[in-house]
């Protein structure tokens, strides 16, 4: 067969039918089939931005006042009302109205109103208020607020947070029910926070001086939620000369107003004058008694893993537990600080 007879067959069959008591579909402006070799050249012709669409199959860009079952593009969808089901697009999806399905690109989807399903782009995905999962390569967006899940590799932004914001680098909410995980956090509220740095409005920041039995004295900034803290800490061990630097998570347990339990789980890494570096982790139990409004001094005890050289022996706590032949020990640790409370 001709590609011209091909061509006019496809169109023909793509025309609505005439319905029995006389009507067609073009009447009231909705397609069961729609195809379309760019803007204003398809099956719907220039009034495609009229008709709500049922299956839509687009060489290019696609645009329709409306999509209720399947939209494919090879490059964009354009749907300038509401949409409801499938749209997978090559490059972008775009909804004027509110989304209620799942949208595939292979860079931006984006939803005017509200969205009440899966948005999966290598790049990034805007919503207004969104119920369901957002997933993307770089970012996500959900203004009006979210209840779900977003997943990024870089950053996730949302209003008020019922659910979940993972992200490589950095999220941002407002009222956060439910959990952040990323390096950094920001939120007006959230009791659980799991990062190194959280800038929480109604949460907790410290910035303190630690000692503990291994000679080490750090300047540590501890922030988060009020029940979930990142710790970051950097300072100067006096016995070998090196510096020193720490990072980790801790859980608080307010009991009165002048005194909080923690919990720390810390990774520490020490480089002696010559460069070598060693490593440990620990766990510390470690009540913080407040001291007026801004002061609180903390004193803690646990159990310690380092890995030493044997030019690092003087750091060796004198508390071991276990030593081996290769510079690794498990040991006692003790701990003391002055924490200025913000």
């Amino acid at each position: 067969m001709k590609p011209t007879s091909l061509l006019l067959l496809l169109l023909l069959a793509t025309v609505p039918a005439a319905a029995s008591d006389g009507t067609t579909a073009r009447d009231d402006k909705t397609s069961a089939f729609q195809f379309s070799f760019c803007p204003r050249l398809g099956t719907n012709g220039p009034l495609e931005r009229e008709y709500t669409n049922y299956v839509s199959v687009n060489l290019t860009v696609g645009i329709s006042g409306g999509e209720r079952g399947l939209a494919v593009a090879g490059l964009s969808n354009v749907v300038r009302g509401d949409a409801t089901g499938v749209q997978v697009a090559g490059f972008s999806n775009h909804v004027r109205g509110a989304a209620t399905g799942l949208a595939v690109a292979g860079v931006v989807n984006t939803v005017r109103d509200s969205l009440r399903g899966m948005q999966l782009a290598a790049a990034a995905n805007h919503a207004g208020d969104m119920r369901g999962v957002q997933l993307a390569g770089l970012y996500n967006v959900a203004r009006g607020g979210l209840r779900g899940l977003q997943l990024a590799a870089a950053a996730n932004h949302a209003g008020d947070v019922h659910g979940v914001q993972l992200a490589g680098l950095y999220n941002v909410a407002g009222q956060v029910r439910g959990v952040q995980i990323g390096i950094v956090n920001v939120a007006e509220s959230s009791d659980w926070t799991l990062g190194l740095v959280n800038i929480v409005k109604d949460g907790v920041m410290t910035l303190g001086l630690q000692y503990d039995a291994a000679g080490s004295a750090l300047l540590a900034f501890r922030s988060g939620g009020r029940h979930l803290y990142g710790i970051l800490g950097a300072g100067y061990n006096h016995r070998i000369g090196g510096a020193v630097a720490e990072a980790g998570i801790g859980v608080r347990i307010p009991c009165t107003r002048w005194l909080d339990l923690r919990q720390e789980v810390t990774a520490s890494s020490l480089y002696d004058a010559e460069g070598q570096a060693a490593w440990g982790a620990d766990y510390l139990f470690a009540p913080a008694f407040r001291i007026g409004q801004h002061l609180a001094l903390t004193v803690g005890a646990g159990v310690g893993y380092q890995s030493l050289y044997p030019t690092h022996q003087p750091v060796a706590s004198p508390f071991p537990l276990w030593q081996g032949d290769d510079g690794r020990q498990v040991s006692l640790n003790l701990q003391a600080g002055v924490e200025y409370v913000f």
